[in-house]
């Protein structure tokens, strides 16, 4: 039809790999997609269409830290368990494929939203090896409270 979808958010409650799957089967990919990353099957389905040229992960539970402009010109924090931002109002840069691979796979499945895009206004690049030194670390230290705790 000579449309052009610019966003799509998909938050089925565990189905969103699924829906994923089926809109690139049937040839559909927005310019920015996003999902929940429970689990890796939207991360890997959205990798797996190799269409999507940059990524990032916003944490759900802090969304409400999060501003936006309102047609009034005047800055509010999105709501909590809002969607947030979407696309290039996403703080932060975006993250090439292979490298936002290797960062979700150690930072692990959870409360996140994992947002594509299929030409990124700012070049994608590589997710710093200090971040995913940090998230190791973190991991670890968790590890490590949780067994003090007896947990």
């Amino acid at each position: 039809f000579g449309y052009i979808l610019k966003y799509i958010k998909i938050d089925l409650e565990g189905y969103d790999a699924e829906i994923l799957q089926n809109l690139f089967q049937n040839d559909i990919s927005p310019q920015y997609i996003s999902c929940e990353a429970q689990n890796f099957g939207p991360v890997a389905a959205l990798l797996a269409n190799n269409s999507y040229k940059g990524f990032k992960l916003v944490d759900s539970a802090k969304v409400n830290r999060l501003k936006w402009v309102k047609p009034d010109g005047i800055e509010s924090p999105f709501a909590e368990h809002s969607s947030g931002p979407f696309g290039e109002d996403i703080p932060g840069p975006w993250y090439l494929p292979e490298s936002f691979f290797l960062y979700f796979g150690i930072h692990g499945p959870g409360w996140f939203d994992v947002h594509a895009c299929l030409y990124p206004q700012s070049r994608p690049t590589r997710v710093p090896k200090f971040l995913i030194f940090f998230t190791i670390l973190n991991k670890l230290l968790l590890k490590v409270r949780l067994r003090l705790l007896g947990k």
